[in-house]
């Protein structure tokens, strides 16, 4: 059975993404979590401490996910552009997967402050795995247009935040980005193209 914490965190994820913190009544996820309104404050605290236990979960769930980036550099251990170009594909594929925790972080970016503090420093473990790559495909001669901040930027906001924006995606599209479907996959080529160039004739 699950219990009301879990109703909470699942619920309020849901609402902090998609309308933001400021905009999320507690009454509202109360409601519609079918719990107490005492309950946010017997789990969590307070609003905040309910937005950074969301935070905390999206993120342990998101670096269990990017197991897969590192897995997918190594099947590539002498091939340096093969290597980063999968790991870099791996990691827009568990984006598009974890579309909430970039709807969360778009939010907090319009002004910025503690919560977008917070969500960075959630981010600079996902940079340090980064990093061993980053310069791996410099010394190889790609990637020189990015420093390796800029390169992080890049990733997040031209390759994973339109998986955030799905109305947006469709518009422009004609269908929304949604993880495995054919337009993601093109997208995410797209990125790999753009940073890599196209792949080689087999």
């Amino acid at each position: 059975m699950r219990t009301a914490r879990e109703e909470l965190l699942d619920v309020a994820q849901r609402a902090f993404a998609e309308r933001g913190f400021e905009a999320t009544g507690m009454r509202d996820i109360t409601d519609q979590a079918g719990v107490a309104h005492g309950m946010v404050r017997h789990h969590f605290g307070s609003k905040n401490g309910l937005w950074r236990a969301v935070v905390d979960r999206a993120v342990d769930r998101y670096r269990t996910a990017l197991v897969s980036y590192a897995t997918a550099e190594n099947e590539h251990p002498r091939d340096v552009r093969a290597a980063t170009r999968a790991a870099v594909h791996a990691f827009l594929t568990v984006n598009a997967q974890h579309p909430d925790l970039l709807r969360l972080t778009l939010h907090e970016s319009v002004r910025g402050g503690e919560r977008l503090d917070y969500l960075l420093q959630q981010y600079q473990p996902v940079a340090a795995l980064m990093a061993p790559l980053f310069h791996r495909a410099r010394r190889a001669g790609y990637l020189h247009q990015f420093t390796q901040p800029a390169f992080l930027l890049f990733l997040l906001t031209a390759g994973a935040m339109p998986f955030a924006l799905p109305a947006l995606s469709a518009g422009l599209l004609g269908s929304p980005l949604k993880p495995g479907n054919a337009q993601t996959r093109r997208h995410i080529e797209r990125i790999l193209e753009t940073l890599y160039g196209p792949e080689p004739p087999q």
